[in-house]
């Protein structure tokens, strides 16, 4: 015999109640039998809502898994702020890169100037040259007039000894006294015009001699200008060069900043995105949360109509009326259930978030690594415009 009371839960029992094998004297429907009935109905709703059961688990563990939930949504907030803060530290250097560019487009300009007045230096270095070439030619017409000079002189000479050696053939004396008149007007005539010969020679050398000093004079101090001009020149070319180097390579730098400082704003747009699709599970949690809320509500309202379900199954006389009970309780059962088994899905999104968020704490990492040789290439920048020449770095 079943030790169990002869209940509708039992159906053994009240099967073999029928069968005339049951040996207990009550019946159902008496007070003792419907108390017996609610209390193990209430203990098999227990079992029903235990881990592995169709019920979900009680408030206080639903309140626990919403917050944990949230925890997990914090980390969305934390690296909106990161962002945020990316961005400005994106901004500071965009306005640090423009600057540079400035300093490096007022260098280039500088060095033209300074070539611009090398230029006129180098016009300058023309005029001393005319001027050394016309001194040259005077000291070459000097250098003819002396020649020329002592030419007449030495004719002069050769002319006198003819003259005595003709005064020494016409030693007799009758011939003496035309002959002394002859060579004393030959003498002075040849005197006259190498005197004048002379004077014209000095006249020219005086002038030439004048000229070619204040020439040479001028050619020294003329190739001395040039010689400094030429070594500013020099200077100031191979600063210009220098400068001109420098300049190429902070543009090209610069160009690189901007290149990066592009590829950080792709990476920006993408955690952009990232951030408003942690925002977007963000409020599908919110709205899980809110459906959570509502099935708790629902599931309230269900466990209050199995209470009255339980408290009508207490006034049940007739064995079809407890079948049918029974039968409308497992179908509200059966509705609770399939209204219950969302919460697979919400597991499913809260893993889908975690990986989301696992997958930008990663591309935040990525992208500070980049903000850091981003920052290493302005150092190296900032090292470059100091190492400039001084015409070029008062510009910074």
């Amino acid at each position: 015999m079943c030790p169990k009371p002869a209940t509708s839960s039992c159906r053994t029992c009240w099967k073999g109640e029928q069968h005339g094998r049951h040996s207990v004297s009550w019946r159902p429907g008496t007070r003792k039998s419907s108390g017996r009935r609610r209390s193990w109905a209430l203990a098999w709703w227990r079992w029903q809502r235990r881990p592995g059961g169709l019920l979900p688990p009680s408030s206080r563990q639903t309140q626990t898994w919403l917050r944990s939930s949230c925890r997990q949504a914090a980390p969305g907030q934390a690296l909106m702020a990161q962002v945020g803060a990316l961005v400005q530290d994106l901004g500071v250097l965009e306005q640090a890169v423009g600057m540079q560019e400035l300093s490096a487009q007022r260098a280039i300009a500088a060095s033209r100037t300074l070539a611009a007045g090398l230029r006129r230096d180098l016009q300058g270095t023309r005029g001393f040259t005319q001027l050394r070439d016309q001194a040259g030619s005077a000291r070459s017409l000097a250098t003819s007039a002396v020649s020329r000079g002592k030419a007449a002189l030495s004719g002069t000479e050769s002319l006198l000894a003819s003259l005595e050696g003709m005064r020494k053939v016409l030693g007799h004396r009758k011939g003496q006294a035309a002959l002394s008149r002859r060579m004393a007007h030959v003498r002075d005539r040849t005197m006259v015009e190498a005197q004048k010969k002379i004077k014209q020679a000095e006249k020219m050398l005086g002038n030439s001699l004048s000229v070619s000093t204040a020439a040479k004079g001028t050619a020294g101090e003329a190739k001395q200008v040039a010689g400094e001009s030429t070594k500013r020149a020099q200077a100031a070319l191979r600063g210009s060069k220098q400068a001109h180097k420098h300049a190429v390579q902070l543009a090209m730098r610069a160009n690189e900043t901007q290149r990066e400082l592009a590829r950080q704003e792709r990476m920006t747009e993408e955690l952009r995105g990232g951030l408003e699709e942690a925002e977007q599970v963000g409020t599908e949690v919110s709205e899980m949360a809110k459906s959570l809320q509502e099935a708790r509500s629902s599931l309230m309202k269900d466990i209050k109509t199995l209470n009255d379900l339980l408290s009508s199954l207490g006034d049940l006389e007739q064995g079809t009326q407890v079948e049918a009970a029974l039968g409308a309780g497992r179908l509200q059962l059966e509705k609770l259930r399939l209204r219950l088994a969302a919460p697979g899905a919400l597991a499913q999104r809260l893993s889908r978030l975690q990986q989301e968020a696992a997958q930008q704490q990663e591309k935040i990492q990525a992208f500070e690594s980049d903000l850091a040789e981003i920052r290493a290439d302005k150092k190296n920048l900032e090292d470059i415009l100091r190492s400039l020449p001084e015409g070029c770095s008062e510009w910074q």
